[in-house]
């Protein structure tokens, strides 16, 4: 179950006692976990307090956010809804101001996160950190020593025997564990708004990629780099206009019990949104960019294009670093196998369900259902539209489309520059006059040679007979690696 000999995943009764070391009212600020694993402690957060707030009809500003290596992991992150802005917490370059990290790292390093924890936090902001004990008590190295002298400026440590053992434990260990709170002190700024700070950004760093032409990707981080700077310029002179004219902006009144009444008029024309949000915003622009410029999705089937979507939606939190780039693009690729794998099944059943053997609907000799024949016979796939002119049917369209994928797939051509099935077909049914002939004349596409006729019926011949027996025995195989086949 724990591949990664690094993940205790902390058990509830421990996240409870570490939440009670916090100031009053941290749950409606930014909040970090760091080497987060499943998300135990974002979990217990959301669930206890994120809901109870939600009960009680009272807003929260708070944003919730994880930083994970492990990409099982991180896929488990995903599907619990928690926002993933980083693999490496050690390299990580904060864009977003934390104001409170909560955090149960590898012990094989906790000093180090300690420390990166520290770095990282607003000024003010509180972290709560689990370390192994000896951490603490054998400050050997230097990290170790900073480690002890920052508990000693601006916290404490509570040591605690068995925090690990337990009913509530996933995986349980003996070591004595410290319990260490830190407390940052906060910077001097009049003019801090929704409790957000601008810190120091430095520029990120990188190494040598082992892929291909970087120079895109190089350019996009260059400008990316360039917008946060100028957001954060930007952000940081509206807070000192609003502090500036805030006076000017101030009236007095008197109320019905003869009480001064202070009013300030906001300021016109200033966007509302906050420092995290308008980040946000500029990082899925960025995002976005790199999967259109590199056409990721572009040669998956509609069955997994909304999860790939999704996918799309999750990484796009991530910091806009060319390691991160590199990182999703080269995780994509790995799974399109898996998906396409999966989308030449789906193919393979829509090809095989009109077979004269089904009870369920009108089949032909020629269509089977255990393999995909030369001629594929499929119904209700054309229509004439009001305005007279043929064209493919909307709810036939997907199919076609990733029965051109699945050749490109298996053929290694590309798809943009193939003619596709629908293309081929929406190009004669504007040449050919076919609304005065029950069938066209003979079309044909990349793969294809087709006949329409105007019932509806597509005929689908299939050009090259040795890559339809290599999609049928792939199908054949999958069918029988999923228990399917017949």
């Amino acid at each position: 179950m724990f591949k990664n000999p690094d993940f205790y995943p902390t058990p509830k009764n421990l996240i409870r006692r570490m939440l009670s070391l916090l100031s009053e009212n941290w749950q409606y600020k930014n909040i970090l976990e760091p080497s987060a694993g499943s998300g135990s402690i974002l979990d217990y957060i959301v669930n206890n307090y994120l809901a109870r707030s939600r009960y009680s009809n009272q807003t929260t500003s708070a944003n919730f956010f994880a930083i994970e290596s492990d990409m099982e992991l991180v896929a488990t992150l995903h599907g619990k809804g928690h926002q993933v802005v980083d693999f490496d917490f050690l390299t990580h370059v904060p864009l977003y101001v934390y104001h409170t990290v909560i955090m149960n790292p590898p012990f094989s390093n906790g000093d180090k996160h300690l420390l990166k924890a520290w770095e990282v936090v607003s000024g003010g902001g509180e972290i709560v950190c689990l370390l192994n004990a000896e951490t603490v008590k054998n400050p050997y190295s230097y990290d170790r020593k900073q480690v002890v002298k920052l508990i000693s400026m601006y916290g404490s440590v509570e040591y605690i025997q068995d925090a690990f053992i337990g009913d509530d434990v996933d995986r349980k260990t003996r070591v004595e564990v410290a319990l260490v709170y830190l407390q940052k002190p906060a910077m001097t700024d009049d003019m801090a708004l929704e409790g957000e700070r601008l810190g120091q950004f430095s520029e990120p760093t990188f190494g040598e990629n082992k892929l291909a032409d970087t120079n895109i990707v190089k350019t996009l981080v260059a400008q990316y780099n360039r917008s946060i700077t100028i957001i954060q310029e930007m952000y940081a002179q509206a807070l000192e206009l609003d502090y500036l004219t805030k006076e000017a902006r101030t009236t007095y009144t008197r109320n019905e019990k003869g009480e001064t009444v202070k009013n300030v008029r906001p300021m016109e024309g200033v966007e509302k949104s906050s420092l995290t949000e308008r980040i946000q915003k500029i990082n899925k622009y960025f995002w976005d960019n790199i999967f259109e410029r590199t056409k990721v999705g572009k040669a998956f089937t509609s069955k997994f294009s909304d999860e790939l979507r999704k996918n799309q939606d999750k990484y796009g939190q991530l910091a806009f670093t060319e390691d991160n780039i590199f990182r999703v693009l080269e995780m994509f690729q790995i799974n399109r196998q898996d998906h396409m794998m999966k989308s030449l099944l789906s193919v393979f059943e829509q090809s095989t369900y009109y077979h004269q053997d089904t009870e369920s609907q009108k089949g032909w000799k020629t269509n089977k259902n255990y393999k995909i024949p030369d001629k594929l016979i499929m119904p209700y796939s054309i229509e004439r539209r009001y305005y007279g002119q043929f064209e493919v049917v909307y709810s036939r369209r997907d199919y076609l489309n990733d029965l051109d994928l699945i050749m490109c797939w298996l053929s290694g051509k590309k798809v943009d520059s193939i003619l596709s099935i629908e293309n081929a077909l929406k190009t004669a049914f504007a040449q050919d006059d076919f609304a005065k002939n029950n069938t066209t004349k003979v079309i044909e596409s990349e793969f294809f040679t087709m006949r329409a006729y105007k019932k509806g019926t597509l005929h689908i011949t299939f050009k090259d007979k040795d890559l339809l027996a290599r999609f049928n025995q792939m199908a054949s195989q999958g069918r029988m690696d999923l228990g399917n086949g017949k």
